[in-house]
Order: C-alpha cells, then sequence, then structure tokens
C-alpha cells in the first residue's frame, strides 16, 4: 500500500501533460488515502470499563447492549502514507513558490 501512495505521488508530480492539475490530484489522492487507513488499516481498541451496577437484577431489567468496539487508524500506516508522500514529492520539479502559486485556483 505504501509503495503503492509512494508510486502514485511520483506518478503525479512527474506527470507534465498535467501539471495544471498537479495539486487537485494530489489533493484527492491524499483524501483517498487518509480514508482508507482510516477504515481500513485500524487498530481496535479495549472496551471502555462497564458502569458498575448498584440495584439488584431482576428479570424485568433489559440486559445492557454491549458497545461497538472502537477503533483508532494505525499509527504506523499514518506515519508511513506521510513518508510515502514525501518520497514521492522528491520527483517535484517545481519549486515550493511555483506550486503555492497552483494552490490559489483551488478557491
Amino acid at each position: 500500500m505504501l509503495s503503492f501512495a509512494q508510486q502514485t505521488v511520483k506518478g503525479i508530480v512527474t506527470d507534465q501533460e498535467h501539471d495544471e492539475e498537479m495539486v487537485p490530484r494530489l489533493l484527492e489522492f491524499k483524501s483517498f488515502c487518509d480514508k482508507l487507513v482510516a477504515h481500513a488499516f485500524v487498530n481496535e481498541l479495549p472496551p471502555p470499563p462497564a458502569p458498575s451496577q448498584s440495584h439488584p437484577s431482576s428479570s424485568c431489567t433489559p440486559l445492557p447492549v454491549p458497545p461497538a468496539p472502537r477503533a483508532q487508524p494505525s499509527r504506523e500506516f499514518q506515519y508511513g502514507l506521510t513518508d510515502a508522500f514525501a518520497a514521492g514529492f522528491k520527483a517535484l520539479r517545481h519549486k515550493p513558490a511555483e506550486i503555492s502559486r497552483m494552490v490559489p485556483e483551488l478557491a
């Protein structure tokens, strides 16, 4: 996954035919990767502690519904994705000032 991200970023920044679309394409791909990591590469967190019951149980008391498992995106994949983007940007032929002129066009 990370090598795919790196190669895709490298392909976007070196694509001279679609140079004017570079920034929107990078932003779209970054958004896609962030969603992928947030949903596919997650670490399950332990469930929160159950509240203590101070009243006696009865047959009329409904059973509590167990909470859904909590998850958070894998930090390893988040950091790896950042590194993959940085490595892909090394192929960039523009200077940062040139890119900053492209960004206002998004608004």
